[in-house]
């Protein structure tokens, strides 16, 4: 909803205190301009559930995802490749990633953006997953098994 001649108000909310209903009053409006938080806010508001699917599943893998820290404190020799807590954390990413393909709704570009096998690739390359790993191998089959089922 733009503003009268300026343009910089993108999106007016009606507040629920304001009473009437038939009441409008520009005082009685919350407006959201544009910031950086508003146009997150406005894009979540204009996403279908497609895209809440995906955003989900990223969040989710994302939480558990060994690459962002420990892949450093492994290079750093902070930590061993062979360390049972670095394993730990490696199977439960793979089990959570393994669930979020899983995810029932995504379509074949969704699951093309949360394609598992270049993080899979550098995990085997650094030697925090061996290459023969059982969970990451179905992790794979059940990635190209949602791809093939899922619509366009």
């Amino acid at each position: 909803m733009p503003d009268d001649k300026s343009g910089k108000e993108i999106f007016v909310v009606r507040r629920r205190s304001d009473g009437r209903l038939g009441a409008f009053r520009r005082r009685c409006l919350r407006k959201l301009w544009r910031s950086t938080g508003s146009w997150v806010l406005l894009h979540e508001l204009a996403m279908n559930d497609a895209d809440h699917l995906l955003h989900r599943a990223i969040a989710s893998i994302s939480q558990s995802d060994p690459l962002i820290k420990l892949l450093e404190q492994v290079r750093l020799g902070r930590m061993n490749r062979s360390d049972p807590a670095l394993r730990v954390i490696t199977d439960a990413w793979v089990t959570t990633y393994r669930k979020a393909v899983a995810t029932t709704g995504l379509t074949k570009q969704a699951l093309r953006q949360i394609d598992p096998s270049p993080r899979l690739e550098l995990l085997t390359q650094e030697g925090m997953l061996p290459t023969d790993h059982a969970e990451a191998l179905e992790l794979l089959a059940d990635f190209e098994r949602a791809l093939i089922r899922a619509s366009l």
